[in-house]
């Protein structure tokens, strides 16, 4: 499991791009949390090898506080994509 150490409500919208480095196919779970750690979505692919997967959230209720990757692949790391009114930033989880 891995949790980016950030926090995902202070922004409309967000993408999380997995890359799967691996030979083999691997399943990945994202699951998004309130403040509260209650689990408000869930979401489950199965990335080819050496394949991408964009996650995209629309998060302008703010209620995605949270959010983990679970996997097969130690600490499977997003590239995060926040998105502003004006801005954005770029993070690597």
């Amino acid at each position: 499991i891995y949790r980016p150490q950030l926090r995902f409500d202070d922004c409309d919208h967000f993408e999380l791009v997995f890359v799967n480095p691996c030979k083999k196919p691997n399943t990945l779970l994202v699951r998004l949390f309130d403040e509260d750690w209650q689990e408000l979505e869930r979401r489950e692919n199965l990335l080819p090898s050496r394949g991408l997967k964009i996650f995209e959230f629309n998060n302008s209720s703010r209620q995605f506080v949270l959010v983990e990757n679970q996997s097969r692949v130690g600490l499977w790391r997003p590239v995060i994509f926040k998105y502003y009114k004006s801005s954005f930033d770029v993070l690597h989880g």
